[in-house]
């Protein structure tokens, strides 16, 4: 059953890999277009690590962690649409705020989008 279960979760992986793949190289076909940066969010989470120590017992330790949510604006053919990005695991909000000044609000990217459906974009500029 072990090794059913590992083969599985193997496939599931596999599949996942061949899908993320899948989008980078439709992506990489669609036209480039500029955006521009119109908002940010901050999202705070806790990551949660367990370690086994040498003499078996288990070792849990949590560290408060933040998102950067970066929101984007676009027009094709004189429609407005949106989309954004994240910058995760900063550590501190000293990395929010770098982060924040890297893509302050009003900067220009450039961004891909799906030319059968515009409000599919992506930023990966990052």
């Amino acid at each position: 059953m072990k090794k059913i279960t590992q083969m599985l979760g193997f496939v599931v992986v596999v599949f996942i890999l061949i899908k993320g793949c899948q989008r980078t190289m439709e992506v990489r076909s669609w036209p480039e277009t500029s955006a521009v940066i119109s908002s940010h969010a901050v999202e705070e989470y806790t990551e949660t690590e367990s370690k086994k120590n040498s003499d078996g017992t288990v070792k849990h330790s949590s560290d408060t962690e933040y998102r950067l949510w970066v929101s984007y604006q676009f027009q094709i053919d004189g429609v407005q649409y949106s989309g954004r990005f994240d910058k995760d695991d900063l550590d501190d909000e000293r990395q929010v705020e770098q982060q924040q000044s890297i893509y302050p609000l009003g900067k220009k990217i450039t961004v891909r989008y799906d030319p059968q459906n515009p409000a599919d974009s992506e930023y990966k500029g990052y």
